[in-house]
């Protein structure tokens, strides 16, 4: 019986606001244990990258659960995550008002799940390519911004194209694609403990 079977007992059970809490502070514990595999494993990035990097983890972690059948009440668990990490001592936008840091979340929430479904079609379609400039950019070139400005990668637009930008987030992919295998290895390995 894995980790959280024992935090639920069952899948498919409502749990408890104690158990939410548990379950909460344990991925929020994992997101940050696992910020420095894609540091070490790419360039460091700025002061703030490292909480977009947390942010990534997080989100992978929540939407693992959510699909496993572990969360049922998505949008009060995220709620639950919102108030947590408003409250972290290591969030860097800390004084953002309730609703500064709801937008946030939501916008990086909603670039983070875009990318990595994106990716996960790419893959399974044998050949075609994508690239997280998203993540790419909140990481390394913009940090903390709701909509990361990506118009180095518009091939339509010659004149924003920047191809030495473009080069570093191509060199990301694999790294990315490394770290959200590490994160679920890890999520698989706590899951079956």
């Amino acid at each position: 019986m894995g980790i959280f079977d024992r935090l639920f007992r069952r899948k498919n059970k409502a749990i408890s606001l104690q158990q939410k809490n548990t379950i909460a502070n344990a991925i929020i514990e994992l997101a940050k244990e696992c910020t420095a595999n894609l540091e070490k494993s790419n360039k460091q990035p700025p002061k703030n990258g490292k909480f977009e990097i947390f942010m990534l983890n997080l989100e992978f972690f929540t939407q693992q659960l959510l699909d496993r059948g572990y969360i049922k009440d998505e949008q009060d668990f995220r709620f639950l995550l919102v108030r947590k990490l408003m409250s972290d001592d290591e969030n860097p936008i800390r004084g953002y008002t309730d609703q500064e840091f709801l937008e946030y979340y939501s916008s990086r929430t909603a670039l983070i799940e875009y990318e990595i479904s994106s990716l996960t079609k790419a893959m399974k379609s044998g050949g075609k390519m994508f690239i997280p400039v998203y993540s790419f950019t909140s990481i390394y070139k913009t940090p903390l911004v709701n909509e990361p400005d990506t118009s180095f990668a518009d091939f339509e637009d010659l004149s924003k194209f920047d191809p030495l930008i473009m080069e570093e987030a191509t060199d990301f992919l694999p790294k990315y694609g490394e770290h959200l295998n590490f994160i679920f290895t890890k999520i698989n390995n706590i899951y079956s403990a």
